[in-house]
């Protein structure tokens, strides 16, 4: 969750084979200029993203702006908006849960 949710990413970038997938819980774009050089070289890698539309922590434009570097570089998956601030509600863990089932 947060902090750990940009761990992941940037270990999923500098990772020799990539995961199964990555999960960013109310994560936010770190470092753009890494993500721009390294994500395509793991194009296809499935993600998992979600993030508060009111979140006062890491605003809601940067997870947009991350889901669209993420997406750009070819990566797969989506941003699940809610309405809320910095947290993990119950339809997340829902969905999350079904993600994570599916890789």
């Amino acid at each position: 969750f947060s902090q750990g949710s940009m761990l992941a990413v940037d270990l999923a970038l500098r990772l020799p084979v990539a995961p199964a997938g990555v999960a960013i819980l109310s994560g936010t774009l770190v470092d753009a200029a890494t993500l721009r050089a390294q994500a395509p070289k793991k194009k296809g890698l499935r993600f998992f993203q979600s993030h508060g539309s009111v979140d006062p922590i890491l605003g809601f434009a940067q997870a947009l702006a991350l889901e669209k570097e993420l997406k750009g570089a070819g990566w797969d998956g989506k941003l699940q908006r809610f309405e809320g601030g910095h947290a993990i509600p119950g339809d997340v863990l829902e969905s999350l849960g079904i993600w994570l089932d599916s890789l």
